[in-house]
């Protein structure tokens, strides 16, 4: 248990670093990285995309992509 605890937490160490420091990032992907979890998933907003890691081992499952926001309507 406490080596899971370790992983997860370099696991998610590692999540933050590469998400929030532009030199490792995209030019679409600037700022801190936001997560929440549950007992199964872990959640990442990154960017314009939300990733689904599983926490028992940190593996991605899923990736989807945040639509683009409408430009604001000119009156």
């Amino acid at each position: 248990m406490k080596i899971r605890r370790i992983l997860v937490s370099l696991g998610l160490s590692l999540v933050l670093i590469l998400t929030s420091v532009p030199a490792f990032a995209g030019p679409h992907m600037m700022g801190p990285a936001n997560m929440v979890s549950d007992k199964q998933y872990l959640y990442v907003l990154a960017g314009p995309k939300i990733m689904q890691f599983s926490l028992k081992d940190l593996k991605l499952l899923k990736t989807v992509d945040l639509p683009k926001p409408a430009p604001p309507l000119v009156r």
